[in-house]
């Protein structure tokens, strides 16, 4: 029977969790419970765990999405749907690093799959994402720009 969970020191630089059962301190690797318990933050301060749940779930398919063969993998199948070998050949990697890929995408939502034969084939589930991405392209055209009227005001 769990009792508490709760950290053994809030005024540790790191937050150690224990589980306590029976009077008996067991140390938690809370790496996979996030949004079922509260988390503290680095100055020892809880975060609302109400909370928590939604921006876990929103860094999940950040996270998903934060890597180049990613990227070009979900660009890639907005076009069309595409099988592994496709992809392998498009991004020169591996079939099973394109398949890793494809199962991070897969695990946070934006792909779907589905078997023909001897081939799967993957499709995006969500094409909002690329509005996204073009958010993340405008903010890359603003910090170039910006970048630009420092340059030019270094060289008068």
């Amino acid at each position: 029977m769990v009792i508490n969970i709760s950290p053994a020191n809030k005024k540790q630089k790191n937050y150690p969790l224990y589980l306590l059962i029976q009077k008996e301190r067991i140390p938690l690797d809370t790496s996979w419970l996030f949004g079922y318990m509260a988390i503290y933050n680095k100055w020892g301060n809880e975060m609302k765990s109400s909370i928590t749940p939604q921006y876990e779930a929103r860094a999940k398919i950040i996270k998903a999405i934060a890597h180049p063969s990613r990227l070009f993998i979900i660009e890639e199948l907005n076009k069309k749907e595409r099988c592994v070998n496709e992809l392998t050949d498009m991004i020169g990697a591996d079939a099973s690093t394109v398949s890793k890929h494809l199962s991070v995408l897969k695990n946070a939502g934006l792909v779907s799959d589905e078997k023909r034969g001897n081939s799967i084939y993957y499709t995006l589930r969500c094409v909002c994402i690329l509005d996204f991405i073009g958010c993340v392209e405008d903010v890359l055209s603003a910090n170039a720009k910006e970048h630009a009227n420092i340059l030019k005001s270094c060289k008068k």
